[in-house]
């Protein structure tokens, strides 16, 4: 399977700042995030400097405000790259009071400015908003939350400002008010086609975790269209599986984490399916005596490639491995682990929280789990020791709370 159209415009987590430029105000890397600061009591701005993102989109972005008043604007379909100017949207995180606080949208033509949506509550100083705008044509959709994921409708807007434009992003309106960025994705839309199929043949899309996002059947025309625009996981997502049918009797198609594109699936992405190919980067490995019904199979003179990507083999009940570890029917034969332990600012351990482990050179999320509930234990399998992560965890409450690890964690030896 290759990919014939990549989905993904712009994929920023602000490890290293080469595609921004301060247009006002103070802007620069600080903990991970893009944080802008009022040097005067006006709108102060920064750009992006690469290429403006199509008329329509989806966006997604975190931030928050650590001063109280102030409001962390992200700006889109702007005419021009001004601090502050005409013919833009933009949304906004106000930290004030309900009903003037919470994430609004806003709309400027020709100079005549109006507030076009509204989700009014207030929000709480240095926490992290993950928002979520589908914007297409003259409607823009407004999802936000602060479990990490950004899939709770909020508003809807009708816009008449529709052309492609600039993005910036901003901090208003005191003296040393602050505004927090990261993670700004762009990408075309909500849908993943994939071509070259079967009439009938079923695809799944797949997250770290190994849950079902959505699935598809092909069509006459042999394309299948994964719509994610329900999920609660966003992507990056992990794998495509195509099926013979929707009874998922015989899997044809796995990626391997060698794939380049395997944690990298965006909305938007055209994939073309090569009817009868093998994952690429597998290796055949037939047992030396039972079948996959016995409780026991044996691999002898068998040899593993330290360098492979992975062994495919038909995973039955009972069937047992020393020394690998199963993965949805993917053997990793290099064991290396991250662990550790789930707590509160204060040490206290905190039990059953969502972990996330995110590589830290691509920023894409790779693998979930859930901490114990008495000891707060969690654990990765990795596949080197060389590559660098990070761990992100949370726990839904009141309030929420979320925590993330230096970006230092590399995997040791089982």
């Amino acid at each position: 399977m290759t990919r014939a159209v990549a989905g993904k415009t712009l994929y920023e987590v602000f490890d290293a700042l080469t595609l921004w430029s301060t247009i006002t105000g103070t802007w620069a890397l600080n903990s991970g995030y893009y944080k802008g600061v009022a040097t005067v009591a006006t709108r102060q701005s920064a750009k992006y400097t690469g290429s403006n993102p199509p008329a329509d989109f989806v966006l997604e972005y975190k931030t928050k405000v650590s001063v109280a008043s102030a409001l962390a604007n992200l700006i889109i379909r702007a005419a021009d790259a001004l601090a502050d100017s005409n013919d833009r949207i933009w949304c906004r995180l106000d930290s004030r009071s309900s009903p003037t606080g919470g994430i609004h949208g806003f709309q400027d033509v020709a100079g005549a400015e109006t507030q076009v949506g509204t989700y009014s509550f207030s929000p709480v100083l240095n926490t992290d908003y993950y928002i979520k705008l589908v914007v297409s044509g003259t409607s823009i959709t407004c999802y936000a939350d602060t479990d990490g994921y950004g899939h709770t409708s909020r508003w809807v807007a009708t816009v008449t400002k529709i052309t492609a434009g600039y993005l910036l992003v901003q901090v208003e309106y005191s003296i040393n008010a602050d505004a927090w960025f990261d993670n700004i994705k762009i990408y075309k839309n909500q849908t993943i086609t994939i071509s070259g199929l079967a009439e009938n043949n079923y695809v799944d899309l797949i997250n770290s975790s190994g849950a079902v996002v959505c699935s598809a059947t092909a069509g006459v025309d042999g394309i299948a269209t994964l719509d994610f625009s329900a999920g609660t996981t966003r992507p990056p997502y992990h794998e495509v599986l195509v099926w013979d049918t929707s009874a998922r009797g015989t899997l044809l198609y796995q990626p391997t984490v060698g794939v380049s594109w395997f944690n990298d699936m965006w909305g938007g992405d055209e994939y073309t399916y090569g009817a009868g190919t093998d994952p690429p980067g597998c290796t055949d490995i037939t047992p030396d005596s039972g079948t996959k019904s016995h409780t026991l199979v044996s691999f002898t003179n068998q040899v593993l490639p330290l360098d492979s990507d992975c062994v495919h083999v038909e995973v039955g009940t009972g069937v047992r491995f020393s020394g690998i570890q199963i993965l949805r029917g993917l053997l990793w034969n290099t064991p290396y682990k991250i662990e550790g332990v789930t707590k509160t600012s204060a040490g206290v351990v905190l039990g059953g929280c969502t972990v996330i482990l995110i590589n830290k050179d691509s920023g894409q999320m790779e693998q979930e789990t859930t901490s114990d509930a008495s000891t707060g234990a969690y654990k990765f399998f990795v596949r080197d020791p060389v590559t660098t992560y990070f761990v992100v965890a949370f726990k839904a409450g009141s309030p929420n709370v979320f925590g993330r690890t230096d970006k230092t964690i590399q995997g040791v030896a089982v």
